[in-house]
């Protein structure tokens, strides 16, 4: 972008001319000086706008400001052949600046300066030799530096040094003795200083250049170890956008190559899902509005999986006009955190569907014990009421309704615990004590029944993260499917088992057992071994299910094996991570202290 000049010095009327001259002349320079294709390559645009502005400046000098020169300021009689060799001049710049912006500035380059040094020689020869003229000479040394490099810059000057030989030699001996002793001399002198300035410039370029490499090959081996793309894009002025770079990520992260970049998005449609293509452009027209723009979209892989990329856009302004001269970006792979998201929106769905339930499940729970405890109370008041012979009649069917009574109220506590899963609350506890408050619950039942309850509990100091409430839960349910099914006489134990990395709590029997048949399916919700079981045994198949629950709520396990007639076995795994072992104190009063040294215990009655 070029600098509009300042003409506040002047006065109103000609600063308005002023400004109009200005922007036409811009305008004009812009159509005619631009490169009329598409160049990739940053310093060759560069080169073809400073060469084709150039020539475009030398044709207009050669054909409208020498002809008027000359006819204004007539100084000998070869003013027509010096206006039409001007103006033929002028058109054979402007042929080749065509070309130039068409990308072949080198051309243009050596035509110029054949060019240049044909008329200049040529004037010198045909008509009256002027000391300024060889200056031109210089003019065409300046140029050349600009852009060749030092050894094409060398090869002129030594041209142009025969040329003025060859000059001396055929001029008048006044003439050719200021050519040798003074323009000559001169020409050479500051020709040097022109090469010397030239060498520090290539010089200063050349580290320039490297430190740009050092920095390039820095960044390459950084873009190389992220999986995010970086890119610029340009905006052209006839509207169109252009990817000026993007790093090889690109190709590391969608599985395309780079070529598959369009104009206007950051991936092309192929690579786009078809359905956010016009995100994509919507976000990029704000960018060049000057907007910072941040947006997903979906992509095909390589591999035809569909991803995600988040793409930031962030403009870059001009500090003298204030428009958008380039927009950079970053393409980030954000599937991976798309994938989290969309499992967060379930679990948290879940989650709500899970409150839902434990809500509906607490006010049915809450109904039915109302009406379980009328009925239980009404059953009372009969059993109270009733007469001693009518009391033998009705004992057994009052019996029968006090034992469903109970029943349905246990399922519901079952169903209740189930419901309650969705809070889980985990805190440190030791695994020992989990088991001494179970002993505590069911010796005194186990002893009713004449079962022998054996606890064999691991090292006091150990304690995991769990949710202690659901584990005694789980226990509770184990121990009343054991107690259901062993008979007087039997033995039932508890064992935790301690290792490494795992802890196993172990609930054993020597009861029925349990068929092989319906051991795969014993742990689903509502299953009964035993659809025909009577009021006096069994659920709804609600226990061993709330069980399993527990296990998984804590990233366990729960297996069963039995054998029918000798026993089933029931195994509670669950990760454990060692920590530091800490002395403790009993825990709990003087109610039950099974010691350190003591193994296992036994209750018989």
């Amino acid at each position: 972008m070029t600098q509009q000049p300042s003409f506040e010095q002047l006065p109103p009327f000609l600063r308005k001319i002023a400004h109009w001259v200005y922007q036409r002349a811009f305008a004009f320079w812009q159509r005619w000086g631009e490169p009329t294709v598409k160049i990739e390559d940053e310093m060759k645009r560069s080169h073809v706008r400073f060469v084709s502005a150039s020539m475009l400046s030398m044709a207009l000098l050669m054909g409208v400001g020498l002809p008027l020169r000359y006819l204004v300021l007539p100084d000998n009689e070869l003013i027509v052949r010096r206006v039409f060799l001007a103006i033929g001049a002028s058109f054979v710049l402007l042929f080749f600046q065509r070309l130039v912006q068409r990308g072949y500035y080198q051309l243009g380059i050596i035509v110029s300066i054949t060019l240049a040094t044909v008329i200049i020689t040529l004037t010198s020869l045909t008509f009256t030799i002027e000391a300024d003229t060889f200056y031109y000479y210089l003019i065409v040394l300046v140029f050349a530096s600009s852009i060749l490099p030092m050894r094409y810059v060398f090869s002129i000057a030594v041209v142009h040094v025969i040329l003025l030989l060859l000059i001396a030699q055929g001029s008048l001996p006044a003439k050719s003795a200021e050519i040798t002793e003074w323009i000559l001399p001169n020409y050479i002198i500051i020709t040097t200083i022109v090469m010397i300035f030239i060498a520090h410039r290539n010089y200063l370029d050349r580290n320039i250049r490297q430190r740009i490499q050092i920095s390039e090959d820095r960044y390459r081996k950084v873009s190389e170890l992220v999986s995010d793309y970086a890119y610029s894009m340009r905006r052209e002025p006839d509207g169109s956008t252009h990817i000026e770079w993007i790093t090889d990520s690109f190709e590391r992260l969608t599985g395309y190559s780079q070529t598959k970049s369009t104009n206007t998005q950051d991936v092309s449609g192929e690579v786009t899902f078809s359905e956010d293509v016009h995100i994509l452009r919507e976000a990029l027209e704000r960018a060049f509005e000057g907007e910072t723009t941040v947006c997903q979209v979906r992509y095909y892989k390589a591999n035809k999986e569909l991803g995600w990329l988040e793409v930031t856009r962030k403009p870059e302004f001009d500090p003298e006009t204030g428009k958008v001269l380039r927009v950079y970006g970053v393409g980030r792979e954000v599937t991976s955190r798309k994938k989290s998201e969309e499992q967060s929106h379930l679990l948290e769905m879940q989650r709500d569907r899970m409150h839902l339930t434990q809500e509906f499940v607490h006010a049915l729970s809450h109904d039915f014990r109302t009406s379980l405890s009328n009925i239980e109370t009404n059953r009372y008041l009969i059993e109270r009421k009733s007469e001693a012979v009518a009391q033998k009649t009705l004992q057994p069917h009052m019996d029968t309704i006090h034992q469903y009574v109970q029943r349905m109220s246990k399922q519901l506590d079952g169903l209740t615990a189930i419901a309650d899963l969705a809070d889980m609350h985990f805190a440190p506890a030791s695994v020992a004590f989990q088991l001494d408050q179970i002993m505590l619950a069911y010796r005194s039942v186990a002893a009713a029944h004449h079962i022998a309850l054996i606890v064999k509990n691991c090292d006091r100091n150990i304690t995991m993260n769990m949710d202690a409430i659901k584990i005694q839960l789980a226990l509770r349910s184990l121990m009343d499917n054991a107690l259901m099914h062993t008979r007087p006489g039997g033995t039932i134990t508890m064992e935790a088992v301690c290792k490494l990395d795992t802890i196993s709590l172990i609930v054993s029997d020597d009861g029925e057992g349990i068929a092989s048949v319906h051991l795969p399916y014993i742990f689903d919700l509502f299953y009964r071994a035993d659809p025909a079981r009577n009021v006096h045994k069994g659920g709804i198949g609600v226990g061993l299910s709330l069980v399993r629950f527990v296990a998984e709520a804590h990233f366990g396990t729960v297996s069963v094996t039995s054998e029918v007639d000798r026993g089933t076995t029931f195994t509670l795994k669950m990760p454990y991570t060692p920590e530091t072992p800490q002395k403790r104190s009993a825990p709990f009063g003087d109610i039950y202290q099974p010691g350190e040294d003591e193994p296992e215990t036994t209750l018989t009655r």
